[in-house]
């Protein structure tokens, strides 16, 4: 069955043609995966025209109504789950030790991370503005972390010794699936769920591990 919201959503469109070609799979599965790229959508920004959009396909889809429970699970694990890979990006890579001993935010953002600026209080947002927190700071970047503004990044920050400290960092599905609008500044905005994010660049992100040889 051809889906409704392939032209509704072309960035997702390459997924919906996935589950309309993958003959094998079982129904429940092809349905649970719906459900996940719709919850992705569902968390787009956009403006009112963009949600009434949604609004309408959603409302028009063949098949049994969406379980807003479910979907607020879909978009919460898509946002914030590593599925364990901190083993990855701290046991092996010590990512965690890099960014807070040298990564500040613009470095972060030169990489392609993207910063929620719906995640940051107002005085931060005034902090960067005035220019009284700083950009090429690294204690900054744990700070942005310990807000869970980074997307797609999710870290742990315990205060050691009266000092925030970065112990474990992971990524989550956001890191390249979501990506801001730049209200902000470029790299900082309100997020953009189910958007690729086009600036990211996964090598020189892992280039920056410790771990490596140089």
């Amino acid at each position: 069955m051809r889906s409704p919201y392939k032209d509704e959503f072309p960035i997702e469109k390459h997924a919906f043609e996935f589950l309309e070609t993958e003959t094998i799979m079982k129904p429940h599965l092809k349905h649970f995966l719906a459900i996940s790229i719709l919850a992705a959508i569902a968390g787009c920004g956009g403006d009112n025209n963009d949600a009434a959009t949604i609004s309408d396909a959603a409302s028009s889809r063949v098949g049994p109504p969406l379980d807003p429970v479910l979907v607020a699970q879909g978009k919460e694990i898509f946002r914030t789950d590593t599925f364990g890979d901190e083993a990855f990006w701290t046991d092996t890579l010590h990512m965690n030790t890099v960014i807070a001993s040298a990564v500040d935010p613009t470095t972060a953002l030169s990489v392609g991370l993207k910063v929620d600026a719906e995640a940051l209080p107002p005085a931060v947002v005034q902090g960067i503005q005035n220019g009284s927190i700083s950009l090429t700071a690294p204690a900054t970047t744990v700070a942005l972390l310990k807000l869970n503004a980074v997307i797609g990044v999710k870290g742990t920050v315990e205060t050691i010794n009266g000092v925030d400290t970065l112990t474990r960092v992971g990524i989550t599905c956001a890191l390249c699936h979501s990506t801001v609008d730049d209200s902000f500044a470029p790299g900082i905005g309100k997020r953009l769920d189910g958007w690729p994010n086009r600036d990211l660049n996964p090598g020189a992100i892992i280039a920056l591990s410790p771990a490596l040889p140089k």
